[in-house]
């Protein structure tokens, strides 16, 4: 597998750190989207495993993440995320042209994907969305949902750290470690991003209809930090293009778990079935 990484401008002239994961003649072309307060470098091994089965991978690090400019953990408005996830689909034009394009995210990066393939179709063929933000786990404290509410008038772009722990990830104490010994990670949310995120979930559900995509959803039962609940809330509305496999015993990050395989084995064949009906439309 060959990896290239480089920056990109987005819209507001920010530059966004484009990753590349690739062999030859692909199948198709798989556009990552990584969670809140990580970055597309710690996906090398799920990459690994789509390049070898022939599903390159594109990614970037958007605004406030990983090697990207802009302040940790804050946006100004959701539609910068949309805006630059643009800026990674202009980018596919040149290395990919008549090959499905699959749009992937993961936790706060499947209500991105989810959001985009619904608002801002670019000719995306499937979707994939583990443990997607949707809903959250945990009821947000009244005294915390007042002091966010206050601080988003006032200072919106204040940082915090999240509320959850990051051993509510993954069961696997390797990759745990690994969490935290990695700089790029921060766990800082501002209340405008919190409140812009919590608004595209609520878009998801309340505007359903507008997925036509063929979409996979994938949730551990024992996930504590986004909602399996909403998640099956979402596919009961969108049950006519999407499929839903829960994952009973696993935690946030499916795609670190200790079963890992097990899962990445399931995304795969789901994605080469459905890449292989599409070539015979």
């Amino acid at each position: 597998m060959q990896t290239e990484s480089f920056k990109i401008l987005a819209v507001d002239g920010l530059k966004l750190n484009f990753i590349h994961w690739f062999l030859p003649n692909p199948k198709a072309v798989l556009i990552l989207i990584h969670g809140i307060g990580e970055h597309s470098g710690r996906y090398n091994y799920l990459a690994s495993r789509f390049v070898s089965s022939g599903i390159n991978v594109v990614s970037i690090d958007y605004r406030g993440h990983g090697l990207a400019e802009g302040k940790r953990g804050h946006i100004n408005s959701y539609s910068e995320l949309l805006n630059d996830i643009d800026s990674l689909f202009n980018q596919i034009p040149f290395y990919y042209q008549n090959i499905p394009k699959i749009l992937y995210g993961h936790s706060m990066g499947g209500n991105i994907a989810l959001n985009y393939a619904m608002r801002h179709n670019h000719s995306i063929k499937l979707i994939v969305a583990t443990s997607p933000w949707i809903g959250l786990y945990k009821k947000t404290p009244a005294w915390l949902m007042f002091f966010a509410k206050m601080m988003n008038k006032i200072y919106p772009s204040y940082t915090q750290k999240v509320t959850f722990r990051s051993s509510e990830l993954t069961h696997d104490s390797s990759v745990l470690e690994k969490h935290k010994q990695d700089n790029l990670n921060h766990g800082l949310i501002s209340p405008r991003m919190f409140f812009e995120m919590t608004d595209a979930g609520i878009y998801l559900l309340l505007n359903s209809e507008k997925l036509k995509i063929k979409t996979l959803l994938l949730h551990g039962t024992l996930d504590s930090i986004t909602s399996f609940k909403s998640t099956e809330e979402f596919y009961n509305k969108t049950s006519k293009y999407s499929t839903l496999k829960l994952w009973d015993g696993m935690f946030h990050e499916l795609h670190n778990e200790t079963e890992k395989d097990v899962v990445i084995d399931y995304i795969i064949d789901w994605i080469l079935k459905n890449t292989n009906e599409l070539k015979s439309l």
